[in-house]
């Protein structure tokens, strides 16, 4: 995390990257853990938001923030109450947008298209020092894509010695497309 957190503190402080986007090539190669940890490591010294943007799992929700009522999908209808949907965790000294849901959505990615995303982020942009986002994986969905417009740049996770088959590659690139 120090390593990460030096490469991302070095362009910030000369050409002003605030916001960075997580994500991994593949479902379970520790995106969210990456993500938690190094926006942890970082608020030890820095104003931090950490956004769970994965509508389909919801897996950082689920570990910082299980009981919050709010979130990414209120915030995107809203993004001049972000303040609102922040859930502030002291013991980290970290805020977290979660990403609270009840229903699967129809289609998830037509909220991270909308306009309203880059109010949101730019808000978050001119609030906080470093803002961490985290996404859907890239073989999974196109998200990242939508959400790539407006991130300073990204840290890819990717699980070392773990092997993919051409043909699993394949039919999660199938799955993306439709």
């Amino acid at each position: 995390m120090r390593t990460i957190g030096a490469t991302i503190r070095t362009p910030q402080d000369s050409a002003r990257a605030k916001v960075i986007c997580v994500v991994s090539s593949n479902p379970g190669e520790g995106k969210t853990t990456t993500a938690l940890n190094l926006a942890a490591h970082l608020a030890q010294r820095s104003r931090v938001l950490l956004v769970d943007a994965d509508f389909y799992r919801q897996s950082l929700s689920k570990n910082i923030a299980p009981d919050a009522p709010v979130g990414l999908k209120e915030a995107l209808e809203n993004p001049e109450a972000l303040a609102r949907f922040v859930v502030r965790k002291e013991h980290l000294n970290l805020d977290v947008l979660p990403c609270p849901l009840s229903n699967r959505l129809p289609d998830p990615s037509e909220l991270l298209e909308a306009s309203k995303l880059k109010q949101l982020i730019e808000l978050a942009r001119s609030t906080y020092d470093l803002v961490l986002i985290e996404v859907p994986p890239m073989s999974v969905m196109v998200d990242y894509k939508l959400v790539e417009r407006h991130c300073d740049g990204f840290v890819l996770v990717v699980e070392w010695g773990k092997q993919v088959s051409a043909l699993s590659w394949s039919a999660s690139l199938r799955r993306q497309r439709s």
